[in-house]
């Protein structure tokens, strides 16, 4: 039998914000923080961070109250399907999500409201920690 992968949520509510593409680094970031993410496209920054970071007194473009359902386990890169497999449950239920990949494991970001419904459906097929 094949042991079941193992999922985590982190509670903590995140933002995705955008900022014009020649953005510095905002000051007011924690860039030590234990999870934050830049992408720098010709088109935009992007940032996750956590919501509490975000000054509430500045007009800053972003999508509030989302969580992290870490992939809790180091993937090869050479591996294939393991995201889609969790992502299609999750499309399946009618759950938004935003993806982070990193070079040891995928994060998947889903709405805070939609916790309970996402654990659910995967504690079906996988090990929910």
């Amino acid at each position: 039998m094949r042991k079941k992968l193992k999922l985590k949520f982190i509670d903590t509510k995140y933002s995705i914000i955008q900022l014009p593409k020649n953005s510095k680094i905002p000051e007011w970031l924690d860039i030590n923080d234990t999870f934050i993410s830049f992408t720098r496209t010709h088109e935009e920054l992007s940032i996750i961070c956590k919501s509490s970071c975000v000054p509430k007194n500045k007009k800053i473009k972003q999508s509030k109250d989302w969580i992290i359902l870490k992939i809790e386990e180091i993937l090869d890169l050479s591996l294939f399907g393991i995201l889609f497999s969790i992502l299609k449950i999750l499309k399946e239920n009618k759950i938004s999500i935003y993806v982070i990949s990193t070079y040891n494991t995928d994060y998947v970001l889903i709405k805070e409201k939609d916790k309970n419904k996402a654990e659910n459906c995967l504690s079906k097929y996988y090990r929910i920690i």
